[in-house]
């Protein structure tokens, strides 16, 4: 049965995301920025040249087949449809990583299943009392068990562990103490979200959290497979709900922040963190850091993301200049944890992280882009969404020593080429965006119309946005009325931050 913890019957999805160290020496520092330039020479030239000067390389890692009538999509993470009939002969690396710009979205200003009154005697489409847990991890994989996913099973009561399966999973996957999902029973789960999500697509975790959440989820950890818990801290370093926490306090001009400078490595930057803004200060090993008193009152920060020693969570720039120290660093166990002020952002990623109920619409994953954007993509789309309710993003020390599988660099960087191009005005965006709506559902459709319509993901996330808002509706998650707490903040301006004296600065 699909609906019972039956030992030896698991599968796992796609998940394979993504340290003590001396202080660099300023040399050191020269070494770095002067390998940055390289690479960010690279990358502007394989952008900019020709598709038919880089074509067998573009050809064979997104799997396009080429010849007579032009070019069409194969498989490329879960970017899907014909090419050829809107690229022109000369294609340049940015029109095979945006495919669906052209694509215009449907318009969301319609009455949806959350804004409509519950019949009379509704109740949520739950699974049975005795199969329901509060405690639920959910990982995504295409290998076979790993020694990671052994231990996370080895939680067994407190923590039940669902593993999605997709169509690259294999077959025989067998592991105890876990339910399995394998993809040929996906539409008999009932949610409506598997029948517009792609295969072979990191989305498909999806499916994992809404079952965790039908079985009873207070909480959701979601990590991977490569990812296996410090034996000193198995889940146990997590904060309430609602918590007092350490704010940072920012330069009033400050739109990103990074939080692995906080933790003791200001020389790293976590993947999906604006490049523009990485070679500014983001990496400065000198940049001072300003800390405010933890609030007098609990904060909202049903969002909760710790970090992972030994490989953490990089872009394939930083892999590919300082490969040798990767597998090596640890970040300060001692920094407490930390959340930003609404109007400063930092991408967080899939691999070590809790969403408490109040934000399991936070756990949506877009269909359209990259698997190496899709979870970075989020994290920012979240975020936005959390100031409407007077929510924030916490981080804390690492709790998960990563061992990460293989990965093509090369590959990775070229499945993050719309992160390094886009994240920076993807955060002036989002700062600026005004939503207008009086339900979180309703905000969260909005914006994901609206970042469509923009090019940062697909018109197919406006469908399946509204599947899983659906699918949660009728689960029983709360749709939270929004605060209207946050004023947008115009591009070009600086975001409002309240001092240790409660003094708000804005240019």
């Amino acid at each position: 049965s699909l609906h019972k913890s039956v030992p030896g019957s698991c599968v796992t999805m796609y998940a394979n995301k993504d340290s003590e160290q001396k202080p660099s020496m300023h040399p050191k520092q020269k070494e770095l920025l002067l390998k940055l330039a390289q690479v960010g020479l690279i990358a502007a030239f394989l952008a900019y040249i020709s598709f038919r000067e880089i074509q067998p390389m573009i050809l064979n890692h997104y799997g396009i087949s080429s010849g007579g009538g032009g070019s069409s999509f194969i498989t490329s993470g879960s970017c899907k449809g014909d090419l050829a009939s809107r690229v022109p002969q000369a294609v340049t690396l940015m029109d095979i990583a945006f495919p669906w710009k052209h694509v215009k979205p449907k318009n969301v200003d319609v009455q949806h299943p959350w804004n409509k009154p519950r019949a009379e005697g509704w109740t949520p489409k739950l699974a049975p009392a005795e199969e329901r847990a509060p405690k639920w991890i959910v990982i995504t994989s295409i290998n076979a068990p790993t020694e990671q996913v052994e231990q996370w099973s080895t939680l067994h009561p407190e923590w039940r562990l669902v593993i999605v399966g997709d169509k690259k999973s294999p077959e025989d996957f067998n592991q105890t103490n876990c339910v399995f999902l394998p993809w040929t029973e996906h539409d008999r789960l009932g949610f409506s979200l598997s029948k517009v999500l792609p295969y072979n697509s990191y989305s498909r975790k999806m499916l994992g959290y809404l079952y965790a959440i039908q079985h009873g989820a207070a909480l959701v950890y979601e990590t991977d497979d490569d990812n296996g818990f410090k034996p000193t801290m198995p889940l146990t370093n997590f904060l309430p709900e609602k918590a007092l926490v350490t704010s940072l306090q920012a330069d009033p001009a400050t739109k990103v922040a990074n939080p692995y400078a906080h933790f003791g490595i200001p020389t790293m930057w976590p993947r999906g963190y604006p490049i523009n803004a990485g070679l500014d200060k983001g990496i400065d090993a000198d940049a001072p850091l300003a800390y405010g008193a933890a609030s007098m009152e609990p904060k909202l920060i049903p969002i909760q993301q710790a970090l992972a020693d030994l490989d953490p969570d990089v872009d394939a720039i930083f892999r590919l200049v300082r490969a040798k120290e990767l597998g090596n660093f640890k970040f300060n166990p001692t920094a407490p944890p930390l959340s930003y002020p609404a109007g400063v952002m930092s991408p967080y990623n899939s691999q070590n992280t809790v969403h408490y109920a109040s934000a399991f619409w936070g756990l949506y994953i877009p269909g359209s882009v990259a698997m190496r954007v899709c979870d970075i993509w989020r994290s920012y789309w979240a975020q936005r969404l959390l100031w409407e309710i007077g929510g924030e993003v916490a981080f804390l020390p690492a709790s998960v020593d990563q061992v990460r599988s293989p990965h093509d660099y090369l590959g990775d960087f070229l499945e993050e080429v719309q992160m390094y191009t886009q994240a920076g005005k993807l955060v002036a965006y989002l700062r600026a965006w005004e939503c207008g709506k009086p339900t979180l559902f309703d905000c969260a459709i909005k914006l994901t119309h609206d970042m469509a319509v923009e090019g940062y993901w697909g018109a197919t996330d406006v469908e399946i946005m509204t599947a899983w808002l659906t699918d949660l509706y009728e689960l029983g998650v709360e749709n939270p009325p929004v605060t209207g707490t946050y004023t947008p903040i115009a591009s070009g301006s600086e975001s409002t931050i309240t001092t240790m004296t409660g003094v708000k600065v804005r240019k």
